[in-house]
């Protein structure tokens, strides 16, 4: 079985890594209700942890992985 793979990032500002606040819960359901309706499944979040640019603290970002078989 071959499967493909997407990633939905969750949280912050995409691609600056700043923490902007807590994700409603009502967003992830949301989310993950959207993708299994196309047939994919939740398997995994990534996680990038908090790091520092060396003046700023810069929270953790999450991206949401799911999966489902090759059409």
């Amino acid at each position: 079985m071959r499967f493909e793979y997407k990633v939905h990032y969750m949280s912050g500002l995409k691609d600056k890594y700043v923490f902007q606040g807590a994700v409603e819960e009502s967003a992830v359901e949301s989310v993950m209700n959207r993708y299994a309706a196309d047939g994919w499944e939740y398997q995994n979040t990534i996680v990038n942890p908090y790091v520092t640019d060396g003046e700023n603290f810069l929270k953790p970002s999450f991206y949401l992985v799911f999966r489902r078989v090759k059409p």
